[in-house]
């Protein structure tokens, strides 16, 4: 639905054919794109809607692209802060694993730190066997 609180013709699509349509949009598609991906231009036939700059505008306007974005964003934010975490940990692993093998002494702080993490628990279980340690992986 538009902000305005009337139905535009994108709004009668199916569900499917408008999330398809907001996910071009949040990746750079103009309307040529949109036009010619297959998906979109079988709704808009099926309906006899067609897309212009004017539907366009409304989309980016209304409540449920607004919200298509908002959720899109977060996800993306989410996979992206996972895997800094978890490229993080696997240093702060690989580095702790080396430090203790030379040393005997795992620092505290990062002993804490990593314990706490399900990506070390993870991690420790695949690495800290005695067939990991061997001298061939060493």
């Amino acid at each position: 639905m538009s902000g305005g609180g009337h139905r535009s013709k994108v709004s009668m699509l199916p569900l499917d054919a408008r999330i398809r349509i907001y996910s071009l949009i949040q990746d750079g598609a103009t309307i040529k794109a949109l036009l010619a991906d297959p998906e979109v231009a079988e709704s808009l036939s099926r309906t006899g809607s067609t897309l212009n700059g004017a539907n366009l505008t409304r989309i980016r306007k209304s409540r449920e692209y607004q919200e298509f974005a908002r959720q899109r964003r977060e996800k993306v934010e989410a996979l992206f802060r996972d895997r800094v975490e978890t490229e993080l940990i696997l240093r702060l692993a690989r580095w702790s694993v080396q430090h203790y093998l030379h040393s005997g002494n795992l620092p505290l702080e990062a002993s804490l730190w990593l314990h706490r993490t399900k990506s070390f628990q993870e991690f420790f279980r695949t690495y800290h066997s005695p067939l990991y340690f061997s001298e061939k992986n060493m």
